[in-house]
């Protein structure tokens, strides 16, 4: 029943959100993961312009590790945002920890500019730029999202009837 109200009703979702999201988000994630299983080269060369293939094996791990954070945020985006569409609640929980994710992604680019001594931005390649950017954008656009610029009053409305909800079930196995 409420799959159908959601599904009927206007989403609290805005249509930017829903976009970037479930069809923006997906795509830049699907293209981390690619270049980071079929090309490390690329990911090594735009973390460090004196990088010289092939990596090293603890190298090799440490991006397996971050394609697997990668494919859990597609995974996240293609299913779990598609099938709670008017669930702001679970659009929170998923747009805060990938924003973190993203917060510490663009302070970890910057302290590899540090200790190679390319913190000032003239020094900056296309590839820092590129990458960045790109990441500080998604972590600006989870940030509005999470401060609900743009959801509205429906959006908090649906969240007070959510945990009305929840307040009554509490109530009831009291």
């Amino acid at each position: 029943m409420t799959e159908t109200t959601e599904t009927t009703s206007p989403s609290p979702i805005h249509p930017f959100y829903r976009l970037w999201f479930t069809r923006l988000d997906p795509i830049m994630t699907a293209g981390s993961i690619y270049i980071t299983y079929v090309h490390p080269e690329i990911v090594l060369a735009s973390l460090n312009p004196t990088y010289r293939s092939p990596p090293g094996p603890e190298t090799i791990a440490l991006l397996d590790l971050s394609g697997a954070l990668f494919c859990v945020c597609l995974l996240l985006q293609l299913g779990l945002l598609r099938a709670r569409p008017a669930d702001v609640v679970v659009w929170h929980y998923y747009a805060v920890p990938v924003g973190l994710v993203d917060v510490i992604i663009c302070a970890a680019i910057l302290r590899g500019l540090s200790a190679q001594g390319r913190l000032a931005v003239q020094a900056w390649r296309v590839e820092e730029w590129m990458n960045l950017g790109l990441t500080a954008a998604c972590a600006v656009v989870r940030a509005a999202f999470v401060l609900r610029i743009g959801v509205g009053l429906r959006a908090a409305k649906a969240d007070d009837d959510v945990k009305s909800e929840e307040e009554k079930t509490r109530r009831k196995m009291i």
